[in-house]
């Protein structure tokens, strides 16, 4: 029974589940006052290493239906962690995310298989000097550091419908094209915050307060 739940897919994608959803609830109040930044940290820390266990899995199931589940709740738990809308963008979602569920079990299952044969002839295998390991990683800049919170209000405003169109969301394109508003997209304005960073913002003493005023004004014309 134990080892069923370590290979079969399906009790391993329900216990993962229920482990999110516990740390979730328990990290709660620490994450309605953290900035974007250490809520995706505490989601590496925490929710990313549950997936994974489920990795492997997903190598010797010939299922679809399967890695869309996976996809699904890795998007899942990583936008209750960081207070999103229900209705974000799945490009925004993995914009912000950075991790890739295919990418990453090929990467998974190309270094336990290379551990085994070396298993087998009684060598330690060193991924530092597997040139192949370079191909399979994928390295992508971390966005959210440096966010505040007040980003998620404003990509939550960006998704939610518009109370003039009715059935439409009020996303940068939609308030530019129907009532001629122009706002930055949850991109645009991730953009500008790296831009000021880059710039040397960093040494500023009022740094939050600098970086909120890039998404605050914008939530007037609401």
């Amino acid at each position: 029974m134990y080892s069923r739940q370590k290979t079969c897919f399906g009790p391993q994608f329900r216990k993962t589940v229920r482990k999110s959803n516990f740390i979730y609830h328990k990290l709660l109040p620490m994450l309605c006052s953290s900035s974007l930044g250490l809520r995706k940290n505490l989601w590496q820390c925490f929710i990313q290493p549950l997936f994974e266990f489920t990795l492997p899995l997903l190598s010797y199931d010939e299922t679809v239906t399967n890695v869309v589940k996976l996809q699904r709740l890795v998007r899942k738990s990583f936008r209750s962690f960081l207070s999103l809308s229900r209705t974000t963008k799945i490009q925004d979602i993995n914009l912000l995310m950075s991790y890739d569920v295919c990418r990453r079990e090929e990467l998974v299952k190309y270094i336990s298989t290379k551990k085994w044969e070396c298993r087998l002839k009684g060598e330690s295998y060193n991924r530092t000097f597997d040139k192949n390991v370079c191909g399979l990683v994928t390295k992508c800049k971390n966005l959210v550091k440096n966010l505040p919170k007040e980003a998620a209000l404003y990509s939550n405003l960006l998704c939610a419908m518009c109370p003039k169109c009715g059935r439409r969301r009020m996303d940068a394109d939609h308030l530019e094209s129907v009532h001629v508003i122009k706002v930055d997209s949850l991109r645009e304005a991730v953009e500008k915050v790296h831009v000021l960073v880059d710039k040397g913002m960093a040494k500023c003493p009022r740094k939050d307060l600098t970086l909120q005023l890039i998404f605050l004004p914008q939530r007037s014309v609401y």
